[in-house]
């Protein structure tokens, strides 16, 4: 089913239906997820990519709560997506918005569904979790005479420590719960004042040969909150060379703010990558051959529909083989 059905059937929830709908739903992605690595990390992507083992190295769809998830490519701790609870959070949202806010008619407000998922992503993780707490989370499952080092996202939600790549983890399911079929991409991030080669994960949505790049975890600043998450549109050529671990995007990020009654932009660059960026990207001419975010044309679209959707083709195909699979076991 996609967001259509799935947002239409949770609007049409009663409230005593909510916990039930929940399990069955994450059975229901649990049976059918392609994401069949035991750990998702930098180093194994990057060996993915190199061994060129699979077709979509970057991660596709929902990921199993059997699936271990770590911060960089090396670390011995990892964690995993055990808990349900902002699937809830995510259905309130919904069941509580304006009638016309979420869908009208058969069409979904998708940037109004980008908005809820941020504002969950917030309301589970918080906003002031640093790099020293969540450093000392993982720490403590990484001693030498510790058995598990298997950490819940839960912790992280107790802890107030989630960035970017759990963030981007818990988004990447919700999007999935809801119909969506995104990528979580491990990555870099510039705005080349905070320093280059920062690791940064984010995610992506393609459809109908366009794509859409979604920051959860560097939210539009407005008027004195955090809204919207960071959305660019991402073109062909550049998901393409994100799947072979190359190419990068420079986007404009815009905070508003008001001054003096009047609406202002502040307008920073960022630029998103698959690879490490070069220190000096800021201070010198960009190349030709740097790939900037634009729509695909009516005259690409074709193309775009081929090129870019072949990977969430492939993965729903062995959603659908992997549902077949698990059938005719159970029948037997």
């Amino acid at each position: 089913m996609d967001e259509k059905q799935i947002i239409q059937q949770i609007i049409d929830l009663k409230d005593e239906e909510i916990d039930k709908f929940i399990e069955q739903r994450t059975a229901e992605l649990e049976k059918t997820a392609t994401e069949d690595r035991e750990q998702l990390s930098p180093f194994s992507i990057m060996m993915s990519r190199s061994a060129g083992v699979r077709e979509n190295p970057e991660v596709v769809g929902y990921i199993p709560e059997k699936v271990h998830i770590a911060k960089r490519g090396m670390d011995i701790s990892s964690f995993i997506l055990d808990d349900k609870s902002f699937y809830k959070t995510m259905i309130n949202y919904i069941k509580e918005a304006k009638p016309n806010s979420v869908k009208v008619g058969d069409r979904v407000n998708n940037n109004y569904i980008m908005l809820m998922i941020q504002c969950a992503i917030i309301n589970y993780f918080g906003l002031n979790a640093t790099d020293r707490a969540r450093d000392a989370l993982y720490d403590s499952k990484t001693d030498i005479e510790n058995d598990d080092c298997t950490l819940s996202i839960s912790d992280f939600k107790r802890n107030n420590t989630g960035m970017c790549v759990e963030r981007s983890a818990v988004a990447q399911n919700i999007l999935s719960f809801l119909g969506y079929n995104p990528m979580m991409i491990y990555g870099f991030a510039s705005n080349g004042k905070d320093g280059t080669n920062v690791g940064h994960a984010f995610n992506c949505i393609i459809r109908n040969g366009k794509g859409m790049l979604i920051d959860f975890s560097n939210p539009i600043y407005k008027n004195g909150k955090f809204s919207k998450p960071a959305m660019f549109p991402i073109n062909q050529e550049n998901l393409q060379q994100f799947m072979k671990g190359k190419g990068k995007i420079e986007v404009q990020h815009k905070d508003l703010c008001q001054e003096n009654g009047i609406e202002k932009e502040d307008i920073t660059t960022w630029v998103y990558s698959s690879e490490e960026i070069d220190p000096k990207y800021f201070e010198v001419d960009k190349e030709d051959s740097t790939i900037t975010p634009q729509d695909i044309t009516q005259s690409t679209k074709k193309i775009g529909l081929q090129d870019i959707n072949g990977v969430v083709q492939d993965t729903r195909q062995r959603q659908n083989q992997k549902t077949t699979t698990n059938d005719q076991q159970i029948s037997k």
